[in-house]
């Protein structure tokens, strides 16, 4: 379509001219009626499932915003207390990838979260969550933390407060630094806390965990620090060793490091060593480490602590002795290369999620896993599940041969957490944190490394599915965006579920964005999948609606100079319902200068009817039919009145606005079909008589540009664009510019 918008200060109303290409035979141009959505900035913004949100009274919630793809941009953040009005504070804070939100709610109830970016909400935006009271484990509390300093042979005691947490029982676990099990007792206060001990094992740090019906309690997993006992053994995460480095020793020499002699470590465990740097000078560390016998190299990590120290984290990935070098500017630490043991695995440190294709499944009942504990030995494995509200999911564990599974049976999406535990003690990669997704009581799901970092499907972004409505004929294009998705493949299928008919998907590939178009050919309702790698992504699969053309879009104006009449100072043209049906047919119309004007409808054979109104002053009449409240194909008519008739028998002379076709009117008057455009300029009638106008198109091109009518409001400046842009209209009077020109005039649609 062909609209004008004017770059220049003149009045509203004073812009005259089509806002379409009429009269083209009564078909759409393109494809401009069709729906095609679009990704905006806001759509690169990413944030994490924020669906079901609950937050415990006393906790702060933060929300990271990733600004990867969208650029820089201005976050505003609001949150409201829905029952109180009252709002929350909100703290931006600058992260490597975007902004974080932290927010501290304190009162009990809901809240309302806009997000805000560059000024237009965020996908999802306003987001709701909820704030309870604690209870369970959420209401335990670490009443007094052990006391310092320890005497040899002394207990670490805490005190736990459960007074809030309603019916449940207290159980503890703890590591000792060389990572094997410390009995953890518990014993009931008089006032009815909870007295928790264990016996420390060593120099270094121990992992408490305290569980209240399966589920950790605030502050743990805790870390205490034991000094000042005599070590019985080192374990995986090993401490300097009890010597002082000679101040005047530099370099790597200077370097103080733990005692390696007899170290051992079980296979997937990690061991830490600490390195203090602060005699040794400035420079590097270098590490390395290898299986001793097959050469096969392990993953080594080296991480700074703090000022002159760094922390060496090394994963073997077999069994046997290894050796450890580390060099300080290039030269071998005192004794490096370093010789350590690695033992198979045993108890919980053997117990593992299967390594193949049906380690998770879905099944009938839920999800399941399958849990290898085929090297564990005797024991028993427990597992319990939190589901995205907090509240623990139905959970069951079944032993199939070797194996044990676990099937869980979730009620509502959202990232859900599997604790598996071996006689007490976690697993490795426990708790494991699935992203769950529920269509049509289908789960769908995505394992997590991290809480709140998507991977994979869940991470491909689309605009909004839920919401499509088509008619045949016409069909969607929709925008894929995969960059955060990884190494993948997309997968797109559209079935009609009414006549089981496989849809055509087109898919058109730039970088990690795709462009998918599907044009449905019958109506009925239709089933679109997208997939990654095999799992939906969200909001897969979408439903849609397909309905046959509307009645209006089966009605045409009729062009071609035997539908036009010009006579006796009205004009007329034809339309036909015939496709339709007879139904209600209006027509108004607007005038160059804004005014409505009444049209008469006159019914003719054959569901045809002609249209009519009598134009009052030239310039371009707007005439919009609808049939049952619904524009019609090639509606609004625009016609371009060139003249208005001298006396009772004079004639019209006009231009029917359109890019179609050429035809010659009735009465004797020529009537052209093309493209024109009409604006009309405030320009005092005295200064008519001396004007002359000329036009130049976005390339600059001269283009075919005269005066129209002339009135007292203005005169008018017809011209002939070819192509869409920006055209400039220049008017002169005398030789020279006249005042307020040149005028911009933007043409749309070509």
């Amino acid at each position: 379509s062909s609209g004008i918008n004017a770059e220049w200060p003149l009045r509203p109303g004073d812009i005259k001219g089509p806002a379409d290409v009429t009269m083209n035979g009564g078909k759409p141009k393109d494809d401009s009626k069709s729906v095609c959505l679009d990704l905006d900035t806001t759509s690169l913004v990413v944030v994490p499932n924020m669906v079901n949100m609950k937050v415990v009274n006393g906790q702060d919630l933060k929300i990271p915003i990733d600004l990867t793809f969208s650029g820089d941009g201005e976050i505003e953040v609001t949150c409201i207390h829905d029952q109180t009005l009252e709002q929350v504070p909100a703290k931006l804070v600058d992260t490597p990838d975007g902004k974080e939100v932290q927010l501290s709610p304190t009162k009990p109830g809901w809240y309302t979260v806009h997000l805000k970016f560059n000024g237009q909400n965020l996908p999802g935006s306003p987001y709701k969550f909820e704030v309870k009271e604690p209870t369970g484990a959420d209401a335990v509390k670490i009443k007094r933390g052990p006391k310092s300093p320890l005497k040899d042979g002394e207990p670490i005691t805490l005190i736990v407060d459960v007074s809030k947490a309603g019916e449940g029982q207290l159980l503890g676990t703890c590591k000792a630094p060389d990572s094997s099990n410390i009995p953890v007792k518990t014993k009931e206060l008089d006032n009815g806390d909870i007295e928790v001990s264990f016996m420390p094992k060593g120099d270094g740090d121990h992992t408490l965990n305290l569980q209240f019906n399966n589920k950790s309690i605030p502050g743990c997993p805790a870390t205490i620090n034991i000094k000042h006992v005599t070590p019985e053994t080192l374990g995986v995460e090993l401490d300097l060793a009890p010597w002082l480095a000679d101040a005047a020793a530099k370099g790597a020499k200077g370097v103080r490091h733990p005692n390696f002699d007899d170290v051992k470590v079980q296979l997937n465990q990690i061991m830490k060593i600490p390195l203090d740097l602060s005699a040794a000078g400035p420079g590097n560390v270098e590490v390395s480490c290898m299986h001793e016998k097959s050469k096969q190299p392990c993953p080594v990590n080296v991480i700074p602590t703090k000022q002159g120290a760094v922390e060496i984290s090394v994963k073997p990935i077999e069994t046997g002795p290894h050796l450890l070098h580390v060099t300080f500017n290039g030269v071998d630490l005192p004794k490096s290369p370093f010789r350590f043991m690695v033992e198979p695995p045993s108890g919980a440190n053997a117990v593992t999620l299967k390594q193949n294709n049906n380690a998770v499944k879905v099944v009938k009942d839920g999800l399941q896993f399958a849990i290898d504990c085929s090297r564990a030995g005797v024991g028993v494995l427990t597992a319990a599940c939190t589901g995205p509200d907090g509240q623990l999911v139905p959970c069951e564990c079944k032993k199939s041969g070797g194996d044990q599974l676990i099937t869980i049976k979730p009620n509502k999406p959202g990232l859900h957490s599997l604790e598996v535990m071996w006689d007490g003690q976690p697993i490795p990669g426990s708790p494991i944190e699935v992203m769950i997704d529920m269509v049509d009581g289908r789960i769908i799901y995505e394992l997590c490394d991290i809480l709140l970092l998507l991977m994979g499907a869940f991470t491909v972004r689309t605009p909004d599915l839920s919401n499509i409505q088509l008619e045949i004929n016409q069909f969607i294009r929709i925008p894929i965006d995969c960059r955060l998705a990884g190494p993948g493949k997309l997968q797109v299928t559209c079935k009609n579920e009414d006549t089981g008919t496989s849809i055509d998907v087109e898919q058109k590939k730039t970088g990690d964005m795709y462009e998918i178009t599907i044009k449905p050919t019958d109506p009925g309702k239709h089933c679109l999948n997208i997939m990654w790698d095999g799992k939906h992504i969200p909001g897969s699969p979408a439903y849609f609606n397909v309905k046959g053309p509307a009645p209006a879009r089966l009605c045409y104006i009729l062009s071609g100079a035997d539908h036009i009449k010009c006579r006796k100072g009205a004009i007329s043209f034809r339309c036909t319902t015939k496709e339709a049906g007879k139904g209600e047919l209006t027509a108004t119309g607007v005038d160059p200068f804004g005014k409505q004007f009444e049209c008469e409808i006159t019914e003719e054979p054959d569901l045809t009817y002609a249209i009519a109104f009598k134009p009052e002053v030239p310039g371009v009449h707007n005439v919009d039919v609808k049939y049952n409240g619904i524009s019609i194909n090639g509606s609004p008519a625009l016609i371009d009145i060139k003249s208005l008739p001298q006396g009772d028998e004079g004639g019209i002379s006009l231009e029917l606005i359109s890019c179609r076709d050429t035809t010659a009117g009735a009465g004797g008057t020529d009537t052209q079909v093309q493209q024109k455009a009409t604006i009309t300029l405030p320009i005092p009638k005295k200064d008519h008589s001396g004007l002359n106008v000329t036009c130049k198109g976005p390339d600059g091109s001269d283009i075919k540009c005269q005066l129209g009518a002339s009135t007292d409001s203005g005169i008018n400046i017809l011209f002939e664009p070819k192509s869409g842009g920006k055209h400039r209209l220049t008017v002169m009077i005398n030789g020279k510019n006249y005042p307020g020109t040149p005028v911009d005039v933007e043409v749309q649609g070509l």
